[in-house]
């Protein structure tokens, strides 16, 4: 195969191509055999037929057409990998000349991701998280355990500190219901800190049975934007109130906890460890993305505008699904903000959708960049490592499917691809 390049814009090329005779016989040979599969001709099994016989047998125009298509679609496959093209978009293809099985020129045009030119991975300067887990964060865990396995008695009283309580509520800004404020039959132990400053002790003071507003602000470095630091009514209806009698923090404790942990020593040691676990995991997890962000924004990358409009339409409407789920629309929502459409999607989606798009930009160059592949025997590995935990034949043929096969060896591609990204941030490689 031959061709010529031409840069049509920043983002378009065009390539003239020449396929030679050795490469349209190939492809012959591949089209025969396709259409073969479905020929059916007296002595013979369908598939099984001869290639001479085929050649007899099969309408010649639609073996020709099929010699064709397979012959250009391997051309720009094969100029896929050498350009080292990323498409945006379907190659729009114009067939110049085509003798079966002699000649085949043709134009292809293609829209494509631009260069990349990536920032040293050396020299990123981002520091792995220290994970220190503090003696309060295990003491909250055991008094969670304590009130899990605490005796619980109705009682017919106000409610106070340390009871567990059963509420509907529905949270309100504006007059109007915003996401992730409202719940029926929630349980709730007063004094936990588990909601926002103002909730808890708002319930204080009231009897089962009592239906009343608690009147909160939210805390300024709250995680949703848009309710962070904004005045809210929560509508509150208290159907139960439990006092708890909590069991002693003993060895006694601790063994109904495990057999395996004799003492609350044990249990402590026990606790901290899977902390430990529980947090090295995550801060590992943000290390990864602090470090793939930090190569994103240092690098040079041209994020073309069809593939920020395409990836805008799919959040946007991922998005508003979302919305529908919890119960409202996006109209609704957009009110809450304060926001036009036009403003929303300005203002946080877009912002959102260019920063995602240029880290996994960035990923796939990495690795590109550092030749990472995923080798079978990994694949493998994992592959029965995750079949393991499930005994379920339909959730087994699932995840054999080439769809699953191909999203966890992804998976296996980015967790190489970071830990590569690390080495080189911390100079061990």
């Amino acid at each position: 195969m031959q061709y010529s390049k031409k840069q049509l814009d920043q983002y378009k090329v065009s390539y003239s191509v020449a396929v030679d005779r050795e490469q349209l016989q190939k492809s012959h040979q591949a089209a025969l055999k396709q259409l073969g599969k479905n020929v059916k001709v007296a002595g013979f099994r369908p598939g099984h037929v001869p290639l001479a016989v085929l050649e007899k047998s099969v309408d010649q125009a639609g073996l020709f057409n099929a010699e064709m298509n397979e012959a250009v679609n391997a051309s720009i496959s094969e100029l896929i990998k050498r350009e080292k093209l990323r498409l945006i978009d379907q190659p729009q293809v114009e067939v110049k000349k085509y003798v079966p099985t002699g000649t085949l020129e043709f134009d292809v045009e293609v829209e494509v991701v631009p260069p990349i030119k990536l920032a040293d991975p050396t020299k990123l300067k981002v520091k792995r998280p220290a994970v220190k887990i503090d003696q309060a964060e295990v003491d909250s865990v055991i008094k969670r355990l304590r009130n899990s396995s605490a005796e619980r008695r109705a009682v017919d009283r106000s409610a106070r500190d340390g009871d567990e309580v059963v509420i509907d509520f529905t949270g309100l800004k504006d007059d109007q219901e915003f996401p992730g404020g409202k719940a029926k039959d929630y349980t709730l132990v007063l004094g936990s800190g588990s909601f926002i400053p103002g909730f808890e002790s708002g319930i204080v003071g009231h009897k089962a049975g009592d239906k009343f507003d608690v009147k909160v602000t939210f805390p300024k470095e709250y995680g949703a934007k848009d309710l962070a630091g904004k005045k809210a009514v929560f509508k509150i209806n208290l159907k139960k109130v439990h006092q708890l009698t909590l069991p002693e923090p003993d060895d006694k404790f601790a063994r109904s906890i495990s057999p395996d942990l004799e003492t609350m020593q044990a249990l402590r040691d026990d606790i901290t460890r899977e902390l430990t676990r529980q947090e090295e995991a995550g801060a590992e997890q943000d290390y990864h993305q602090q470090l793939l962000d930090k190569l994103a924004d240092k690098s040079k990358i041209d994020l073309p505008p069809r593939l920020i409009d395409e990836r805008l339409s799919v959040d946007e409407k991922q998005f508003a699904q979302n919305l529908l789920y919890r119960g409202l629309d996006m109209e609704s929502y957009l009110s809450q903000l304060g926001k036009t459409k036009e403003q929303w999607q300005r203002e946080d989606l877009r912002p959102q959708v260019e920063k995602r798009l240029r880290s996994s930009m960035a990923l796939r160059q990495f690795i590109d960049d550092n030749h990472i592949s995923v080798t079978d025997e990994a694949l493998g590995r994992r592959q029965a490592e995750i079949l393991s935990h499930y005994t379920d034949p339909q959730m087994k043929a699932h995840f054999e499917t080439p769809e699953a096969i191909e999203q966890t060896r992804e998976q296996l591609l980015t967790e190489q691809a970071l830990a590569k990204l690390a080495e080189l941030n911390e100079g061990k490689s």
